[in-house]
């Protein structure tokens, strides 16, 4: 459906449609690379990278019929993320995110030191950049494990040096 789209924003732009991987790129008949947990783990993965990406570009975006595309990708990507996320729960697939201690007061940040204060008083890490970590760490393992297949059935010499 997007690549029908995409297609045709480019013909009508006359912008040479990219070549992505198409049939040739396939062998429909080799055994699978990955579990089917996997392959779970990495759509729910990438669904975050996607939502992150259509929000960026919509709002990047002058023109109403890019705008109206990167809406739709946007709905359609929330979509797939929630249901990747009640399956993994349902299945107890994943693994949660660091707990978070309830503070026992209102905290104000009155000096710059919060943010520029690399060598002097140690503050504790915020929600925001501890869940940021926890998750470019699952991103990481994921793209070790998409890495480390890959190269098992890359026959091209010069990409696996790459």
């Amino acid at each position: 459906m997007f690549l029908t789209e995409l297609k045709e924003v480019f013909k009508q732009e006359d912008f040479p449609v990219p070549k992505g991987f198409d049939e040739e790129d396939v062998n429909l008949d080799a055994p699978p690379l990955f579990t089917d947990i996997f392959c779970l783990h990495y759509i729910h993965t990438m669904s975050m990278h996607a939502a992150q990406s259509y929000s960026l570009a919509f709002t990047l975006s002058i023109r109403k019929n890019i705008r109206d595309f990167y809406y739709q990708c946007n709905i359609t990507t929330m979509d797939l993320y929630n249901e990747t996320l009640a399956v993994l729960v349902n299945k107890n697939l994943i693994d949660k995110p660091p707990l978070y201690s309830t503070p026992d007061k209102i905290h104000f940040i009155s000096t710059l030191d919060y943010v520029t204060d690399i060598f002097g008083n140690k503050r504790t890490m915020n929600s925001l950049e501890s869940g940021n970590i926890y998750f470019n760490l699952e991103k990481s393992s994921i793209t070790k494990g998409c890495l480390i297949a890959f190269r098992q059935v890359c026959k091209d010499k010069e990409v696996n040096r790459f």
